[in-house]
């Protein structure tokens, strides 16, 4: 598959590895839509990420493409996003 999951994290991670970043988690809802709020509930690595975030666990939050992110209505991708950078996280 063009843009599988496997694909996605070795893009990612050379990228990061270009940049000097050092991969500390990997958040992957596997079989997981990201398409409506409902779903938000149900992707467990996400909710995790942003928890992570809160401990301080990284800094920096990479993606494949933003909508690897998460298709997420304003309200709650504002939310989301709110939470990481309430914690210094880009």
């Amino acid at each position: 598959q063009k843009d599988s999951i496997e694909r996605q994290q070795a893009e990612v991670r050379a990228y990061c590895k270009t940049k000097g970043y050092k991969i500390v988690a990997e958040y992957i809802d596997r079989g997981r839509s990201a398409s409506s709020t409902i779903d938000l509930a149900k992707r467990e690595q996400f909710l995790q990420m942003l928890k992570d975030a809160g401990e301080g666990l990284f800094t920096v939050v990479v993606c494949w493409d933003i909508s690897r992110f998460g298709r997420l209505d304003s309200i709650d991708g504002a939310f989301a996003k709110q939470v990481l950078r309430s914690h210094g996280v880009t």
